[in-house]
């Protein structure tokens, strides 16, 4: 079996060899390797050419900037192959991935497999995030829909070889503009086609942590991960995958969400007018409608943000600010104060 792998790459110049040659060095032959620079500034689209130049399987593809998602989906219309892998530039393989995906696919027929990845920083190791159950095959859509919206852990895309057939050819133009949650929101796509999935235990993928990245600084677009979760709850309803327990739990989790980015906002480092527009853009969201006002789910328990959430919810904006006011004195003091 052929694979494409496929790189987004942007402003990646530092660690973007060391990604493209751990596809190159890979121990299984059949495969290209597709580079798509997004606009980049930095020369990474000179790398690129680098290597088309000198090595036959990488097609490199240039565009103007419009974020990973349009990259992975201008990737795949571009592919040649039936298996697609997706990388980050600054991430890279183990030199044996593609063998060993290969292998589980040969031996389990599967369109879809899910493997381990480590997260790294500088030389040290972080995190090692596999599969517990060391094989695991489902072709249950549900299952499958669980495991996704409740272990957020399986969102990342770059962790799963994916069978073309498992890409339904949708519009996702309406969502490039979104830095969060796009891996939710394919990785949805993929488990509602997929006939059969595969976890596998084996640590395949290495995640470079990157200090300046958006999950790990939390900022006002968070918000947008609201229309991918929006677009999911609209395949679940369109392909009947849960059932009415199943959708109270999923409520649950999302109203947790929901209390944490109230969290989150109430301590952000912007004005008290932009942290309250951010306030009302989550009750204008069809998923609150939805889930919040609309929905049964189960009650969260009495910590401090189902207090903020429950203020929150009774447009008490002016308590939750001092609430966060006054826990973020309390934290420094802590801080200032411990052995």
């Amino acid at each position: 079996m052929a694979f494409s792998v496929i790189v987004p790459v942007y402003n990646a110049k530092e660690y973007l060899r060391e990604c493209i040659e751990s596809v190159l060095n890979q121990t299984y032959a059949d495969f290209e390797l597709v580079l798509v620079d997004d606009g980049s500034k930095d020369g990474s689209g000179e790398i690129c050419d680098e290597y088309a130049g000198k090595d036959t399987r990488v097609k490199v593809f240039h565009k103007p900037n419009m974020g990973q998602l349009h990259s992975r989906e201008y990737g795949i219309a571009r592919s040649s192959n039936e298996w697609l892998l997706f990388l980050d530039a600054d991430d890279y393989l183990e030199k044996t991935a593609l063998e060993v995906i290969s292998g589980k696919i040969g031996q389990h027929g599967c369109d879809c497999v899910v493997f381990g990845y480590r997260k790294f920083k500088g030389g040290k190791t972080l995190a090692v995030v596999t599969e517990d159950r060391k094989e695991y095959l489902t072709d249950s859509t549900r299952e499958l829909f669980r495991i996704l919206l409740f272990e957020s852990v399986y969102n990342a895309i770059c962790r799963k070889a994916v069978n073309k057939s498992c890409f339904d050819n949708r519009d996702y133009s309406g969502f490039y503009h979104l830095r969060r949650a796009e891996d939710r929101l394919q990785s949805a796509e993929i488990f509602s086609n997929a006939k059969k999935v595969l976890f596998i235990d084996d640590v395949l993928y290495n995640y470079r942590v990157n200090e300046a990245g958006i999950t790990r600084n939390p900022s006002l677009d968070m918000l947008s991960s609201f229309t991918a979760e929006e677009e999911i709850l609209r395949i679940i309803r369109q392909k009947s995958i849960f059932s009415p327990d199943d959708m109270i739990e999923y409520r649950t989790v999302v109203v947790k969400n929901i209390s944490e980015k109230v969290w989150t906002i109430a301590g952000l480092k912007e004005t008290r007018q932009k942290r309250i527009k951010a306030f009302e853009k989550i009750k204008q969201s069809g998923l609150y409608k939805d889930f919040v006002l609309a929905g049964r789910y189960r009650k969260q328990g009495a910590g401090r943000k189902h207090i903020f959430f429950l203020l929150f919810k009774h447009n008490l904006y002016s308590m939750i600010f001092l609430l966060a006011k006054s826990f973020g004195v309390f934290r420094k003091v802590f801080l200032a104060n411990r052995i």
